[in-house]
């Protein structure tokens, strides 16, 4: 629970220009990585894969639903909202690039950990790739938004 709080504080200073500008983006790359680690898959997601009367399809809309439910229950949702928040440049203070530094930061891990023409894990984090696919999942409303991002260079 106190994990969950702290980033509904983070998540508030994004709406404080001091805060933002002073503390937020000196310091958001650490950040970002911090709220990745709650992401990645861990023994309860483990739990549902293996449930023998669950299966891949019940995994797919757990996660979906972890992704838009705005009530954050667990500390998945909370960091997945929060990185959400900072890709949303509403003020004229913010970032209008996080966005794309998030993505960049993802698609180097994914680059780095992942064999784009097999699948397979190369020296990379299973758990970490899960946690970065399902953030790229999360993020996708925001990326649509985005012309110069969806439709590429």
């Amino acid at each position: 629970k106190a994990s969950i709080q702290a980033i509904r504080y983070i998540k508030m200073g994004i709406t404080s220009q001091a805060l933002y500008t002073e503390i937020i983006m000196p310091n958001f790359m650490e950040i970002i990585t911090l709220l990745l680690g709650a992401l990645y898959y861990n023994e309860e997601d483990e739990a549902m894969y293996q449930d023998s009367a669950s299966d891949l399809q019940d995994f797919r809309i757990m996660l979906e639903e972890d992704a838009y439910v705005m009530n954050e229950f667990t500390l998945r949702q909370a960091s997945s909202n929060c990185i959400a928040a900072f890709a949303v440049a509403t003020k004229p203070y913010h970032d209008s690039n996080s966005i794309m530094r998030i993505l960049e930061a993802l698609n180097s891990a994914l680059a780095a950990g992942v064999d784009s023409a097999t699948g397979q894990e190369l020296s990379g984090n299973p758990y970490l790739t899960f946690g970065y696919l399902h953030l790229l999942g999360h993020l996708k409303a925001q990326i649509r938004k985005r012309q110069e991002i969806w439709n590429g260079p």
